[in-house]
């Protein structure tokens, strides 16, 4: 039996790239998976799909959804970049555009924008694009959910079931953060085992961002922007950049206030 995400089709496209007649598609093409796709096929899918996108938008309004004979295609433009995920007719509409929107905002949890990863490629088209394919290559299976159809239906975060007698673990995780945010630069956290989840301060949403990121067995996911330190990092720890929305932080804060 086929799962959802089998046989997916997942791109990238920059419509900078695209502006007359003469530009060639393929340099507009950030990055496309399958990657054993002929370029032929990449532009003629590309260009046929970002051709009914626009007219769509500019006849009548953006649409998020397009629905072919034989496949449908989630969207989703992000300043001059647009990204278009493929899924099959049998699959639900609001799972295709929950896939598509978990990437983006994995992507934006890690990276923030697109303007950042160029920033970082020093001005290199062919470093950017090198980017491009290394997070997308990671992020695209952690979008799946391990194409699990049950967990891509109710966005699951996986947590850990403890009998009645470890309760007691329950509540020491529970006392173990709220002693680090006797620090004041600690905000909220969330212990986790064997890539679960024991006991979170953290809102769902970035659950799910952190637990996608960190149950994504460092999948070659390149690294996003550095932390920079005056100290010797121990062994097993990892510092990293997130980023989440204003009022994400300021509820959080909020929160911590309160404890």
């Amino acid at each position: 039996m086929k799962s959802w995400t089998d046989d997916q089709m997942f791109f990238v496209f920059d419509t900078e790239f695209c502006q007359n007649e003469e530009d060639d598609p393929k340099d507009a093409i950030v990055y496309f998976s399958p990657q054993d796709t002929p370029d032929s096929v990449r532009c003629t899918m590309c260009c046929q799909l970002m051709g009914v996108s626009r007219f769509l938008q500019f006849s009548f309004s953006p649409v998020s959804l397009i629905r072919l004979y034989k496949w449908k295609f989630a969207t989703k433009t992000i300043a001059n970049y647009t990204l278009a995920l493929r899924g099959s007719l049998e699959m639900p509409d609001s799972i295709l555009r929950r896939q598509l929107d978990r990437l983006v905002q994995l992507f934006r949890f890690h990276f923030d924008n697109f303007d950042k990863v160029q920033a970082a490629s020093c001005g290199s088209r062919r470093v950017f694009l090198e980017k491009m394919s290394s997070i997308w290559n990671a992020l695209l299976p952690m979008s799946q959910n391990g194409a699990n159809m049950l967990d891509q239906t109710l966005d699951v975060v996986p947590s850990i079931e403890l009998p009645k007698r470890a309760g007691i673990l329950h509540l020491q995780a529970a006392q173990l953060l709220e002693a680090c945010q006797g620090h004041q630069s600690v905000i909220a956290g969330c212990i986790m085992c064997n890539k679960s989840i024991l006991y979170s301060q953290l809102p769902t949403n970035i659950l799910h961002n952190l637990t996608f990121i960190f149950n994504s067995n460092k999948q070659s996911l390149p690294p996003g922007e550095i932390v920079p330190v005056r100290f010797e990092i121990p062994g097993g720890v990892n510092l990293t950049f997130v980023y989440i929305r204003r009022e994400e932080l300021d509820k959080l804060r909020d929160r911590k206030s309160v404890v």
